[in-house]
Parts: structure tokens; C-alpha cells; sequence
């Protein structure tokens, strides 16, 4: 199977193990990016649309053994868009 190295189509989180059988573990456990200084999104641009919450995030895949999160994009990124990531973290587009 082939990759795209240039498009990536979702992120992996690692967010630690967890318990998916506790109660409540499924309805409290959200995230979102997030920034101390506000003026500092208006500044940036995201062409991505994944900081400025044009491009919904959804988890398709939780390893809960490895506490890794496998999100995808609504639409797909161009890797360049994406440069606070590594090139791990990033789940690429099969060809």
C-alpha cells in the first residue's frame, strides 16, 4: 500500500490508556486546540481550517492499550499546513 507523503488526511494523539468501560469515560473525554494568548489565533493563518475549527476533527480509531487517538480531517490537509506536527504524528492519504 502507497502514501501520499504530501496530504494527510488525520492526526494521532497519544492521550494515555483509558478505561472505555468506565462510566462517563466516553461523554467527558473532549479536546480542542487551544491557545494562552487570544490574540495570537487571530494572527495566524490556517489554511488547514483544523485550529479555526473550519476542518472537523473526528476520532475514527481509539487504541485504548496505547492510548492513541487516530483522528481525521473532514477535508484533507496539505502536509505543509500542518508544520507544529512531526511527520509521525500525521496519518497520510493512501494512493
Amino acid at each position: 500500500m502507497e502514501f501520499d507523503y504530501e496530504t494527510a488526511v488525520g492526526l494521532k494523539f497519544f492521550v494515555g490508556p483509558l478505561d472505555l468501560k468506565e462510566k462517563g469515560t466516553i461523554d467527558t473525554f473532549k479536546f480542542m486546540f487551544n491557545s494562552n494568548d487570544p490574540d495570537l489565533m487571530d494572527e495566524i493563518e490556517d489554511p488547514s481550517g483544523v485550529f479555526t475549527g473550519d476542518n472537523i476533527m473526528t476520532c475514527k480509531f481509539f487504541d485504548d492499550k496505547e492510548g492513541i487517538m487516530y483522528v481525521h480531517f473532514d477535508r484533507e490537509v496539505d502536509r505543509e499546513n500542518l508544520s507544529m506536527f512531526e511527520d509521525r504524528e500525521m496519518i497520510y492519504k493512501k494512493i
